[in-house]
């Protein structure tokens, strides 16, 4: 069946002895297509296989090349991994319209939320985005289950966003400016403590440091 992230695909064991780890299947889905790879971690199971014809070799990390394995690589190949892979790779296309989707709403929200912010003036509108982003940040952390941990990371970017978003909302243009002049006054701040760093000693270094930082919050 279809996993998260934790799971690590499909084992191969002989006498109840694993081979190698998820390996052999990551092998044997490539050879289908060499994308195909990463679909084994969609899945979890392992496949028992009769020793009397097949020989583990001795790291136990595969099984010797004779014609046997070629034949059992194929079979297993068709039998198990290509309609594992189809359905995996028709999954992972549906997920990449529907993030796509929320990529989109998201940057239609927070284009949005810029103008009004702009503006600078209270009304229903502020609202009606409040309740957009409330709804967005709720769908995108129903899909972070079991999403895949790259899907992951594009789904905690618009979290990040909307976040973003949601907090300029309650700002206007004045606080705006003031937020502007809050990170003028600490860029040159650290501009002087370089400077100064290199003409006094570290104790006295940090005591100017710590008070000129208490000055400026």
């Amino acid at each position: 069946m279809i996993a998260d992230e934790r799971v690590h695909g499909i084992r191969v064991r002989v006498k109840n002895i694993q081979v190698d780890s998820t390996t052999i299947f990551d092998e044997i889905f490539a050879t289908l297509n060499v994308s195909y790879a990463r679909f084994n971690t969609w899945y979890v199971g392992e496949v028992h296989i009769n020793a009397s014809l097949l020989v583990p070799n001795a790291r136990r990390d595969g099984f010797e090349d004779t014609e046997a394995w070629s034949k059992l690589r194929l079979d297993l190949s068709k039998a198990i991994c290509a309609g594992l892979a189809k359905r995996a790779y028709d999954l992972s296309k549906d997920r990449q319209k529907s993030i796509e989707k929320i990529e989109k709403d998201v940057a239609a929200l927070t284009s949005k939320t810029e103008k009004y912010a702009l503006k600078g003036e209270d009304s229903d509108e502020r609202y009606r985005l409040l309740s957009s982003n409330a709804t967005l940040k709720a769908k995108i952390s129903a899909a972070l289950e079991g999403a895949l941990p790259d899907t992951q990371l594009r789904f905690k970017a618009q979290l990040s966003a909307l976040e973003v978003a949601k907090k300029r909302l309650s700002k206007g243009p004045e606080s705006d400016q003031a937020e502007n002049r809050k990170q003028v006054v600490e860029q040159v701040l650290e501009q002087v403590l370089l400077t100064l760093q290199a003409y006094l000693d570290p104790e006295l270094f940090t005591t100017v440091k710590r008070a000129l930082k208490a000055k400026v919050k």
